[in-house]
């Protein structure tokens, strides 16, 4: 299974409020997985938003897409570091970089557990409640 696309969508439900942002990544089986990389207020989840619309679409020499496009979607923790390295080469990590990310692991997971017919909470541990 490869990674073949990747949308995103930055919302704002209410005219002057918050932005959402939601991303579906699509695989060439048919399997697309959906995550929200939504950053807290200030126009943060517009960045975020820009920033996953350039890692789809930049045509620069050494290519971000290269870190996602093409991919296996069941090498998650190979992607979410090279993503991570990706973004934080010069430097440590901030919110934005972390937000995007999440958003992409979220789809990711999404697509481990539609691929394997379970729901996401099984394949990472069973339900738990903190009551148990």
């Amino acid at each position: 299974m490869k990674i073949t696309d990747l949308k995103v969508w930055v919302t704002s439900p209410e005219p002057g409020g918050r932005s959402f942002v939601f991303l579906r990544i699509d695989t060439d089986e048919g399997i697309s997985g959906i995550g929200e990389a939504t950053s807290s207020g200030g126009g943060g989840s517009l960045i975020v938003g820009k920033m996953l619309e350039f890692l789809k679409s930049s045509t620069v020499e050494q290519d971000f897409r290269e870190t996602l496009l093409g991919e296996n979607p069941e090498h998650i923790d190979r992607i979410w570091h090279k993503l991570y390295r990706r973004f934080t080469g010069g430097g440590g990590a901030g919110g934005f970089v972390t937000t995007m990310l999440s958003g992409v692991d979220i789809a990711l997971w999404d697509i481990k557990g539609k691929s394997c017919g379970k729901p996401i909470y099984e394949i990472l541990g069973g339900p738990y409640t903190g009551r148990d």
